[in-house]
């Protein structure tokens, strides 16, 4: 799956989008932790002992984007955000879709693969037929294999993200 590096080095490309086009955005910080934020459903798989399985759940659905950018939206205005609620909304929508179109383009194996855009529709689980970003490897933690095998998931990223966000915030 595409690393937490990747998904907030998305959510800062569309950040700089946004205020390339004149949108007012929260923080940069917002947009990296929106994006990520579709992963946090590992969370309750830790609990259990099983931190893959709850994710890629309905975290990982349109729904879930909806559901999650209207709460990101309703923190940001009880906090005391002066923002459009409109704009926020597109802007978290942006961010956490973000998340999901990397992971559609993510090498991902069975029992199921890919992830539930359409729950709760329907619950079939979508994979690009076109990998960009390689499965990565979890275990044994901080084995020599591991951390090689991810450090290169890591450099495809950098180098897919960083000059559209370069061009974006310095251009």
């Amino acid at each position: 799956m595409c690393s937490p590096l990747g998904h907030a080095l998305a959510g800062a490309v569309i950040y700089y989008g946004c205020q390339r086009a004149g949108m007012p955005v929260p923080s940069i910080a917002s947009a990296c932790m929106a994006a990520i934020l579709p992963d946090l459903d590992f969370i309750p798989g830790l609990l259990v002992g099983n931190a893959n399985k709850y994710h890629r759940g309905f975290t990982h659905s349109l729904a879930g984007v909806m559901i999650a950018a209207l709460i990101l939206t309703g923190v940001r205005k009880v906090a005391g955000s002066s923002g459009n609620s409109l704009l926020l909304v597109f802007f978290f929508t942006m961010c956490l879709l973000a998340h999901l179109l990397c992971d559609y383009f993510t090498q991902d194996y069975p029992p199921e693969a890919g992830i539930p855009i359409f729950w709760p529709l329907n619950s079939t689980h979508h994979m690009s037929p076109w990998i960009i970003f390689g499965e990565s490897m979890r275990e044994p933690l901080l084995s020599r294999d591991v951390i090689i095998h991810n450090g290169m998931i890591a450099a495809v990223e950098v180098g897919l993200f960083m000059p559209p966000l370069l061009l974006l915030a310095f251009a």
